[in-house]
């Protein structure tokens, strides 16, 4: 990969890119804040961050959503593993589900999902990334999309980048959906983009 092609990628981390904080959850105290909406799962607040765990009787990912009204934005969060095999990012709008990051302890993925069950757009891959995440380790994740272009950066891994049209619309929410036994999540914030 040339210098400037690295360059390009990696600037998306830069402070100067990112415009004022849109949202910001450390999720520290006994409650789950509120705004967090969704049944799946079951979400316990450890006083310093949220342990989520999938209930398998639900047959679905823990996830919950917080509103936010945005169209591009960087979003970060930290995230442990403790016997999840996934944590993700999604981006909803009223239409439905639109595209998230995935994160399970060998690779990381952007994707366009399939709006709704049934839907005749269905998800699509746009990039992946090779990523040997431990469990128990504190990891932190930067998504950011801007127009029809996706990037992510799990800790100090090199950036990877997609593209799709269906990425490029206005958004109403994130949502943070877990797979498997538990994970941790806090630090959510959101910025703007300049």
């Amino acid at each position: 990969m040339r210098w400037w092609i690295a360059l390009t990628l990696a600037s998306f981390l830069q402070a100067a890119d990112r415009g004022p904080v849109l949202f910001q959850e450390d999720f520290s105290g006994s409650t789950l804040p509120a705004g967090w909406a969704g049944k799946p799962g079951k979400w316990e607040m450890t006083g310093d961050a949220v342990k989520v765990s999938e209930v398998p009787e639900d047959k679905h990912a823990a996830v919950r959503r917080h509103p936010l009204q945005y169209h591009d934005a960087v979003i970060e969060f930290s995230f442990q593993f403790d016997g999840a095999r996934m944590v993700a990012m999604s981006l909803n709008n009223k239409g439905g589900h639109v595209c998230r990051l995935i994160i399970n302890q060998n690779m990381a993925a952007l994707q366009v999902d399939q709006p709704k069950a049934g839907s005749d757009l269905k998800a699509v891959r746009l990039a992946t990334s090779n990523a040997k995440l431990a469990p128990g380790t504190w990891h932190k994740a930067v998504l950011e999309v801007h127009g029809p272009k996706m990037t992510a950066r799990i800790d100090d891994l090199p950036p990877f980048s997609g593209e799709n049209p269906r990425v490029d619309v206005d958004k109403t929410d994130i949502g943070i959906p877990v797979a498997g036994v538990s994970a941790k999540i806090k630090g959510v914030k959101v910025y703007a983009l300049k």
